[in-house]
């Protein structure tokens, strides 16, 4: 499975996948999907944020591969940056533009899902950035 950490406007985008169960109604994730015959992880990336947000990525870098035990997957992160209109695709119902700074505070609450570490890597390389 590949993980979108999209940088958009400069917020992170988190969606809410219309299958999710209903004790999920308040849970939003990272973008994420599937390789497609002959792709690369970083095509598939781009690709999906394309899918399912319509924005076009306008780089993938690779943040890192997590463990994702509970579903007998391996995750493989990547930071996008993506321009252009949120458009949200047939899977999904809804959004959330998240400022950097606030997503430490969902890591905490969530605990330490792969997808979570991923953020939480993607944040350290932001803070090592702004130094």
């Amino acid at each position: 499975m590949v993980a979108a950490v999209v940088e958009h406007n400069g917020v992170v985008v988190l969606a809410h996948n219309r299958a999710w169960p209903q004790t999920l109604r308040s849970f939003y994730g990272l973008i994420t999907g599937f390789l497609e015959r002959g792709e690369s992880p970083e095509q598939c990336a781009l690709r999906e944020v394309k899918e399912e947000l319509d924005l076009i990525g306008t780089g993938a870098t690779l943040i890192g591969v997590y463990a994702f035990e509970q579903m007998n997957q391996v995750i493989i992160a990547y930071h996008v940056s993506a321009i252009g209109t949120v458009t949200l695709n047939h899977e999904l119902d809804d959004f959330r533009h998240v400022p950097l700074g606030e997503m430490q505070g969902l890591v905490r609450r969530n605990g330490p899902c792969a997808a979570r570490l991923a953020v939480q890597q993607r944040l350290r390389i932001a803070d090592a950035g702004d130094t």
